[in-house]
């Protein structure tokens, strides 16, 4: 079974997702270097959904992320029709070995340019 794992972007920030109250519209997110996480709402928030693929260093991939392929393009990886893609193509088609994550639309959006 696939592992469901969120992390959220925030005022230009990716955060790691501890926790979802659907009912009360509520996520923890915590940034990994402060000792409290905040509470923030659901409107507040843009979800990014966990791929349960890796990167060649062993990396979680998640929607939003930009990612860096064997010979040398640059894509954003989103979830649409059901699916996580890279310009049109399933992610899943690709090796691990051919991918890398090297930043995230909500940090590091230059990268694509």
């Amino acid at each position: 079974m696939r592992e469901i794992k969120f992390r959220a972007a925030y005022q230009g920030k990716v955060y790691s997702v501890t926790e979802i109250l659907w009912s009360d519209r509520t996520v923890y997110i915590w940034d990994g270097a402060a000792e409290n996480g905040e509470v923030v709402t659901l409107d507040h928030v843009t979800l990014l959904q966990f791929s349960a693929l890796h990167d060649k260093n062993g990396k979680e991939i998640y929607e939003g992320d930009i990612i860096w392929i064997r010979g040398g393009t640059r894509h954003e990886v989103k979830f649409r029709r059901g699916r996580f893609e890279v310009s049109l193509n399933d992610l899943g088609g690709y090796k691990a070995a051919d991918i890398k994550v090297i930043g995230n639309i909500y940090e590091k959006a230059e990268l694509l340019q």
